[in-house]
């Protein structure tokens, strides 16, 4: 089970769509991402009993842009900025090229 931000909603992603996790549980999770992924276990319990008879919206790679943050009110933050070009040659890391390595867009 992928968890994501599409639209600030709360979704689970899956190979032929997203499932808006609020809709899908006729409101037993928030809409809230944080929120849902609180009751993570909860979540992925009504996930494995109801995957196959959810709600389907498409999702395709020109909706790449609807993706938000994962974790929208971190408490803390830990980053390594492969960007900066001085730092991944210390390590003998590459620099990245691009944003598709997350699941977010480039504006989130």
């Amino acid at each position: 089970m992928r968890v994501g931000n599409r639209l600030g909603r709360a979704v689970i992603l899956t190979e032929k769509g997203t499932v808006d996790v609020n809709a899908a549980t006729q409101k037993a999770f928030s809409p809230s991402l944080d929120e849902a992924v609180s009751r993570l276990d909860e979540l992925r319990n009504w996930w494995h009993s109801a995957a196959t008879s959810a709600p389907l919206d498409a999702f395709d790679a020109s909706m790449f842009h609807e993706l938000g943050p994962v974790v929208q009110n971190p408490s803390q933050v830990f980053a390594i900025g492969l960007n900066y070009s001085l730092t991944p040659g210390r390590w003998a890391w590459h620099c990245p090229t691009s944003h598709w390595s997350s699941v977010s867009s480039p504006r989130a």
